[in-house]
């Protein structure tokens, strides 16, 4: 699998540790093991989509959802 470009630039010119999910559910049990100083989230994705996992975060760990950023590819 082909390194996403933001997850490499994140790495090379910040180098952040980064994490990645394949949706709002893997998202989910990430976030619920340990901590994480921004969440970056596709507002689109399979099984639970990006605003529902704010949602979730908002609810279940306020402090994280103050440190979350939308990003889509869709127009």
């Amino acid at each position: 699998m082909k390194t996403p470009r933001i997850q490499e630039f994140l790495r090379t010119r910040f180098g952040c540790q980064v994490e990645l999910a394949t949706n709002g559910i893997a998202a989910i049990r990430q976030l619920s093991g340990g901590k994480f100083a921004l969440v970056i989230s596709d507002i689109r994705m399979p099984e639970m989509g990006g605003i529902e996992l704010y949602r979730w975060l908002r609810e279940m760990q306020p402090a994280a959802a103050r440190r979350f950023v939308f990003i889509t590819g869709h127009p």
